[in-house]
C-alpha cells in the first residue's frame, strides 16, 4: 500500500510547480480585488505583527471534466457572490472581533463556524455523514485484516 502511495507521489510531483503558480496567482487575484479573506488576513497582520498561525481550508468535491467545461458554472458563481456582497447576516464588526479573539486563543481552534446559519449548515453535514457511516459501518469494517 505505501509503495502505491509511493508511486503516486512520484507520478504527481512534476505538476506541483505548476499547481504552486496557479496557486499563487489565484491569492494573488484574490489580493487585489480585495476579498474579504485577504482583508482579515491585512487586519491580523495588523494587530498581531509579531505573526501567529492561521489556516484556512477549503475543501471541495472535484468533479471530473476539464475547468473549460466549467467556465459558465464558474461565472454563475461568481456572480452569485458577487451579487451577494453586503448582505450577509450578522454584524461584521461582531465577526472582525472574534476572529481577532480566536487569534490570541493559545492554542487556536482547529474550526471556527461563524453564524448560527453556518452553524445549521455544519450540524446537517455531520449528520449526513453520521448517516453515511452507520449505513456502511459493517462493510468498512469488514476489511481489516
Amino acid at each position: 500500500m505505501i509503495a502505491a502511495w509511493v508511486l503516486l507521489a512520484v507520478a504527481l510531483a512534476p505538476l506541483q510547480p505548476r499547481l504552486q503558480t496557479l496557486a499563487s496567482d489565484e491569492s494573488e487575484t484574490f489580493f487585489a480585488r480585495g476579498a474579504d479573506s485577504t482583508t482579515v488576513d491585512r487586519l491580523l497582520d495588523t494587530r498581531f505583527p509579531e505573526g501567529g498561525n492561521a489556516t484556512a481550508v477549503i475543501a471541495f468535491e472535484a468533479k471530473k471534466g476539464s475547468i473549460a467545461d466549467y467556465a459558465e458554472q464558474s461565472a454563475a458563481q461568481r456572480a452569485f457572490w458577487r451579487s451577494q456582497n453586503g448582505k450577509q447576516g450578522g454584524d461584521p464588526a461582531k465577526l472582525a472581533r472574534a476572529l481577532i479573539a480566536i487569534a490570541a486563543m493559545q492554542p487556536p481552534p482547529r474550526r471556527f463556524i461563524a453564524g448560527s446559519d453556518s452553524i445549521a449548515i455544519a450540524e446537517q453535514r455531520i449528520a449526513d455523514l453520521q448517516a453515511q457511516v452507520a449505513a456502511l459501518r459493517d462493510l468498512s469494517t469488514a476489511l481489516a485484516m
